[in-house]
């Protein structure tokens, strides 16, 4: 299984000396007969911790302060008229309740301030806006109450802060690479959520950028509702937000924390990661950061059958001979579980010559290697899991039956990490 192939030459000889010979050449496919050969391969570290438990407290936990934050803050847009610029859901500029007769504008060399007729305001501060000639202060002579094409000043806005009756109730500040919102004191619970942070750059100096980013993206949600959507809503969201807006991710904290409750992210073929305290989940996609998604084909997406679909992702990502992988681990435990291939359009009616049975029915070989780690495979090495039980006395594991115990996919987490040992 060291080269692809070996030739020889086979020679025959008579009793009078006379000889034949013919050269052949012998291809040689390398068998998969050890772990990291395997097509899908699991590593799995064993701890003796109720991971499963864990899990579901902290989300739990996550879930309630949550939607706790966000009560506090929508109870704010009963009564607001400005509240289009936070992604509220208000009225559009111009409209009979929020319009230059009943709003005011209030313009300094430093920010600008709408206040509605309710008392709700928004405050805008210009990011390094420092009129020195008559050129930029004609910037804020071009700023009109009834256009909101206008409300433009170069370099931006360093920050905007949602105003009401009852104080502060968002901020948001915006930097080279995040943007942070926080809540007002009155609107989060002691030792709850209270700041998020939008991982990436809003590159613009227009407000009207942002309100028309929200149309556009609402544009998009509303044609998503029923069985097909509208592409080019896709495309028109797409399009606009080049050059104009980036976004890798979102984290959100506790009130007094530093370290992030709970994450989003995403960068190059790392196409998702996510954290919830300790715990993050990671997976990783080769040449996944050049795929094009495409909508066009997707219009119909509930009409279309898995097969349509999957031929319609394969023709815009080819997966075969790829990378991938998933990886589930905890700052303290490390690297707990991980799962990978190396070719992730592997089709197991190829490799198994046979679509059914299916791999619940194959031959599974169960067994512990030189290392005291725990495996199960099937006959042709297709997918493979062992655990490492580490320092921890596994003697008495009956290995068949702990493997056997994975059957729930619900309560996986809770089959490989209950108490074995």
């Amino acid at each position: 299984e060291t080269k692809t192939s070996y030739t020889f030459t086979l020679i025959s000889k008579d009793d009078g000396g006379k000889s034949f010979s013919k050269s052949f050449t012998v291809g040689v496919d390398n068998v998969r007969d050890t772990f990291n050969e395997a097509l899908v391969r699991t590593s799995v570290k064993y701890v003796k911790q109720d991971i499963y438990t864990d899990l579901n407290n902290l989300s739990t936990s996550l879930e309630n302060q949550s939607k706790a934050t966000e009560a506090l803050i929508k109870s704010a847009y009963a009564n607001s008229y400005v509240d289009r610029f936070i992604g509220g859901g208000g009225l559009d500029w111009g409209e009979s309740a929020f319009n230059s007769s009943n709003t005011t504008l209030a313009l300094t060399s430093t920010n600008f301030t709408i206040t509605d007729q309710n008392g709700y305001s928004i405050v805008a501060t210009f990011n390094n806006f420092n009129p020195t000639d008559l050129s930029q202060i004609q910037q804020l002579v071009n700023i009109t109450s009834d256009n909101s094409s206008t409300w433009k000043i170069d370099g931006g806005f360093s920050s905007l802060q949602y105003n009401g009756p009852n104080g502060n109730i968002l901020n948001y500040s915006f930097g080279d690479t995040q943007t942070v919102i926080t809540a007002g004191e009155n609107y989060y619970a002691a030792g709850g959520l209270n700041k998020m942070i939008i991982h990436g750059k809003i590159q613009t100096d227009t407000v009207s950028d942002l309100l028309t980013l929200a149309q556009k993206t609402d544009a998009l949600v509303d044609s998503w509702k029923g069985t097909t959507f509208d592409s080019s809503t896709f495309y028109d969201l797409a399009d606009y937000s080049d050059g104009k807006f980036t976004f890798s991710g979102v984290s959100i904290y506790r009130d007094g924390e530093t370290k992030a409750a709970a994450s989003t992210t995403f960068s190059g073929d790392e196409i998702l990661s996510m954290s919830l305290e300790d715990y993050t989940l990671t997976l990783t996609v080769e040449d996944i950061s050049k795929f094009q998604t495409p909508a066009k084909e997707l219009e119909n997406w509930q009409n279309l059958t898995q097969a349509q679909i999957n031929t319609i992702l394969e023709n815009a990502y080819s997966p075969t001979n790829k990378d991938g992988n998933i990886t589930f681990s905890h700052s303290e435990y490390g690297e707990l579980i991980n799962i990978e291939t190396s070719n992730l359009g592997f089709d197991l009616l190829t490799e198994k010559g046979m679509s059914n049975p299916g791999p619940s029915d194959w031959n599974k070989n169960y067994g512990v290697n030189s290392s005291g780690e725990h495996f199960v495979r099937d006959d042709d090495y297709i997918l493979m899991t062992k655990v490492n039980f580490g320092g921890l006395d596994a003697s008495g594991v009956n290995t068949q039956n702990y493997f056997e115990g994975w059957n729930s996919q619900t309560l996986w987490l809770q089959q490989i990490y209950n108490d074995v040992v």
